[in-house]
């Protein structure tokens, strides 16, 4: 998004309840909610559905939910207007090394989290997801990306996820969604849940 984006992020958070649909009245009901006026060419909308954004965040965050996986980005031309355009190809340049500390201590926290219970400690099972980060440091929308074959495990990590708290907003040209893993590996060899843990079995990026 441009850097004009900045204003958007000052704005307080909203309460979000936008079902997953066509993105054209995805758009709609996101100007309705948040009151900023969207431009864009109808043709690029065509055909491509909005993911669902529920919960309070700011409305720059709702709308990277919105957009995920559209192929398409938001660049805002003032504080209360915004343009839908096809999302840039990505730099190959681009490197990921300058955001590892504070990835880290999103890998810290979640671990933590899991950790807390047996039936979500690593070690036994493989699971994959993904979640975004707001700027209060909570983390949003978290999904799961398959299955750890046990419904009850995988409801307890759904709700884990939803209570983690980073304690410090990312970084703002940190790329989101956080994809993490978990691997079926002992702790006895990734050091997960030790009080000084050696590398883990939890795998952000």
């Amino acid at each position: 998004m441009a850097e004009s984006l900045e204003s958007a992020r000052t704005r307080a958070p909203i309460d979000f309840d936008i079902a997953a649909q066509p993105l054209v009245s995805a758009l709609d009901a996101y100007s309705a909610a948040t009151g900023l006026q969207v431009v864009y060419d109808a043709t690029l909308a065509e055909g491509r559905r909005a993911q669902a954004v529920r919960g309070s965040m700011a409305p720059d965050v709702a709308l990277q939910l919105l957009l995920e996986d559209t192929g398409l980005v938001a660049v805002y031309a003032a504080t209360n207007a915004f343009t839908i355009v096809p999302a840039p190809a990505p730099r190959q340049a681009a490197s990921m090394r300058g955001f590892m500390p504070y990835l880290a201590a999103v890998q810290g926290r979640v671990e933590e989290a899991f950790c807390r219970s047996s039936l979500t400690a690593p070690g036994g099972y493989r699971i994959k997801f993904r979640f975004w980060i707001g700027h209060g440091g909570e983390v949003l929308q978290p999904q799961l990306l398959g299955s750890t074959d046990d419904r009850a495990r995988d409801q307890a990590i759904a709700a884990l996820l939803r209570s983690v708290v980073i304690g410090r907003p990312p970084p703002p040209d940190m790329p989101q969604p956080v994809m993490m893993a978990v691997s079926p590996r002992p702790p006895s060899e990734t050091g997960d849940c030790a009080r000084d843990p050696g590398p883990t079995g939890l795998v952000a990026r």
